[in-house]
């Protein structure tokens, strides 16, 4: 799938443009590719490493090649510190993209300022991640902006008034409750009620408890959040137990096995995703099409975020500009055009980007994932709006 030259401090140096005289781009990435989140990095890998060669497919005769700086952080915290320092001293890295989880992505925070070398995160969407550090970015959106979104799309689009919410309690996983908090913030500020929260651990083996609570409270819908594998098991058991209203999810279901372990009676779902295959943008049948060549798996938000966020690097970088004026170039980005739909920088170093609503659906005996609504959310105004 691609070519790595192994070096110490288990440092990975893509092969776009390695051997290359000409000028080069170059871009420091650490992910985690190994350790519990590594088929997380290597997908978001996959993306930048496809929209890397096709940048320098493209690149005329005179122009400089992207050269990637890849290093493993082992999907720790630790990893990403050690990763960032050796980037932007070692490798003099003048612009870095990771590190996919936030807890990894806020490890770099103190070296990221100290060597003023902008990083870009594709998938970290904890709310705290950028405050006080001029130099961490994001391209993706924030817990907060999808939890009022969540909250306002159940109220207003899907007509509900009274939901319970469910969270994945499992300490490393904080930042569901967080999510949740958003949500039920929203959702009551819309005029509906949230009459139950409540949270389940990873080592229960069954609902039942939090259904019955449930269904005794009469909600019209669930706001379930976790990631995909428990949301597939708390989907499948709420039909059993007899619930037949609203069941819907954050980011956290967007995987493959949302839709394709579920079973044919999924009732009325859906959830936020950063991307989606069924998105009618020219470049998205290409990207889909390359990428299950590549990995023969249909892309997600990981291999879409990561080549949208190389592209916006890339563009950043070609003004020849370091620091705190490369910080201002990435500022500067609006309405950059990707796989995942426009994407402009904000003045906090967040982005404003599209939110996919998907359902599930059951089709010709199969059950599928379908894109149903494109949100945008302007965030000064606190408006939401569906543009599909």
């Amino acid at each position: 799938m691609r070519f790595v030259l192994i070096l110490p401090l288990f440092l990975l140096i893509s092969g776009c443009a390695l051997f290359n005289a000409q000028p080069e781009i170059i871009i420091g990435v650490t992910l985690p590719l190994s350790g519990s989140d590594a088929d997380y990095g290597q997908r978001v890998l996959t993306g930048i490493n496809l929209k890397c060669s096709e940048l320098n497919e493209q690149a005329g005769k005179d122009e400089p090649k992207v050269s990637l700086r890849v290093i493993d952080n082992k999907s720790t915290s630790l990893g990403s510190a050690e990763a960032i320092k050796s980037l932007a001293t070692w490798y003099k890295t003048p612009l870095i993209i990771g590190a996919y989880s936030s807890s990894s992505t806020f490890a770099m925070r103190p070296e990221a300022e100290k060597y003023q070398v902008p990083v870009l995160a594709p998938t970290a969407t904890a709310d705290n991640l950028t405050l006080g550090n001029e130099y961490i970015f994001r391209t993706c959106f924030t817990d907060a902006t999808q939890g009022r979104c969540l909250g306002s799309y159940a109220y207003h689009q899907q007509k509900m008034r009274k939901i319970a919410i469910l969270v994945d309690a499992d300490e490393e996983n904080a930042q569901n409750r967080y999510l949740g908090f958003e949500v039920k913030k929203s959702f009551t500020e819309c005029g509906g009620e949230v009459v139950l929260m409540d949270g389940f651990y990873n080592h229960e083996s069954t609902f039942n408890r939090q259904l019955r609570n449930i269904v005794e409270a009469k909600v019209d819908g669930i706001c379930f959040l976790a990631d995909a594998q428990n949301a597939v098991r708390f989907i499948k058991e709420s039909r059993i137990f007899g619930f037949d209203g609203f069941i819907f999810g954050g980011d956290g279901w967007d995987e493959e096995n949302i839709y394709t372990d579920l079973g044919t009676n999924p009732g009325k779902c859906f959830y936020f995703g950063m991307f989606s295959p069924h998105y009618e943008y020219p470049e998205v049948k290409t990207f889909v099409e390359n990428i299950m060549n590549i990995s023969a798996r249909v892309p997600a938000a990981c291999e879409a975020q990561g080549y949208d966020t190389l592209g916006i690097a890339v563009k950043a970088l070609k003004s020849g500009k370091k620091g705190a004026e490369l910080r201002q170039e990435i500022l500067n980005i609006k309405d950059y055009h990707g796989v995942g739909g426009t994407i402009s920088m904000r003045p906090d170093q967040n982005s404003d980007k599209l939110i996919f609503v998907k359902g599930i659906t059951v089709e010709n005996g199969k059950t599928v994932s379908r894109l149903n609504k494109i949100i945008t959310f302007e965030v000064d105004k606190g408006k939401m709006s569906c543009i599909k």
